[in-house]
């Protein structure tokens, strides 16, 4: 075995035969025209009604299916992102795997007493600089979400401490479109200018739809920002089976997929060919404690599911 040596490997477990996911495909697309998304932007509502959706009352917008399958396909298949000093990082495409930190952590354990105690600006400088150093880890996240900063200004310093403590590719959160313009204005610095960081993206914004089966207007604000300034978006929904979705995988998957897919389709329209990552992600509640279960055997298969929906649309 070699020492050291480091390759992209290319897995393939499929849950779903193609049948199935064509299946789950045609219900979203039904779901989508018949009962519609809630949209809670008007601007959004405009462009979708200038589009060829149908508005109606309380702000649902039934998506024809045509429109779907156009964004889909205007959506691209291959998103580049680079580390701080130019290189390529990651390319996200087909079945290639990456592997980060994740975010918004409420607690952490004190690295120098063992206490467990709230998140503080420290611990997400540590996190990036210990994934930093490790070869395996392709790019950071903000890890926690820290208390000691001043009030609405946490996401802001937590990406100019990751900014200050790593060169790699940083996943990252924002309140609102406010912190996140300050947020590209610190990325662009880092690179040298707005035309260098368009071309060379260094970070992922992560966002979420409102489950189930809605928009709200802080997020569709982010959504268009992103499309806007060419920043790589990753819009993805987290449902709970039970709760928020269909107790069922199948029911779930496609509630997921329809908040989604209508996601993607307004980040086209707004800007036909923009980065954007896609897909879902599903817990399921607990109707015992009320409390979301994330490590349920159903939120791996959902996430299999997805996987194979996404190779299908082609869609990182």
């Amino acid at each position: 075995m070699n020492s050291g040596f480091k390759s992209q490997c290319l897995p393939e477990y499929r849950l779903l035969r193609e049948t199935q996911i064509k299946r789950i495909h045609c219900a979203t697309l039904e779901l989508m025209e018949t009962s519609g998304i809630k949209v809670m932007d008007d601007d959004a509502l405009e462009m979708l009604g200038e589009s060829g959706c149908r508005i109606k009352s309380d702000n649902i917008v039934q998506f024809p299916n045509w429109l779907v399958e156009d964004c889909i396909r205007s959506a691209p298949s291959r998103i580049t992102i680079y580390n701080r000093l130019g290189e390529e990082a990651m390319r996200l495409e087909g079945n290639r795997i990456h592997f980060g930190l994740g975010t918004d952590l409420v607690n952490t354990y004190d690295l120098d007493t063992g206490e467990l105690r709230q998140s503080q600006l420290k611990d997400v400088g540590r996190a990036a600089k210990v994934a930093d150093a490790l070869q395996e880890i392709d790019f950071i996240g903000s890890y926690a979400l820290p208390y000691d900063s001043p009030r609405n200004m946490g996401y802001v310093d937590s990406f100019k401490v990751q900014l200050e403590n790593s060169v790699k590719p940083i996943f990252y959160t924002a309140a609102g479109p406010e912190d996140l313009a300050i947020i590209n204005n610190m990325a662009a610095a880092a690179v040298g200018g707005t035309d260098i960081l368009r071309e060379k993206p260094i970070s992922i914004h992560y966002s979420e739809p409102l489950t189930p089966l809605s928009h709200s207007s802080g997020a569709i604000k982010k959504l268009f920002y992103c499309a806007d300034n060419l920043i790589p978006l990753n819009y993805t929904p987290g449902m709970m089976s039970g709760g928020t979705a269909p107790i069922t995988l199948a029911g779930a998957i496609t509630v997921g997929n329809a908040e989604a897919l209508s996601g993607l389709v307004m980040h086209q329209l707004r800007c036909k060919g923009a980065p954007i990552i896609s897909g879902f992600g599903m817990s399921t509640l607990d109707m015992k404690t009320a409390a979301c279960i994330y490590a349920c055997p159903e939120y791996r298969l959902a996430l299999s599911a997805c996987a194979d929906l996404y190779h299908y649309y082609g869609i990182p």
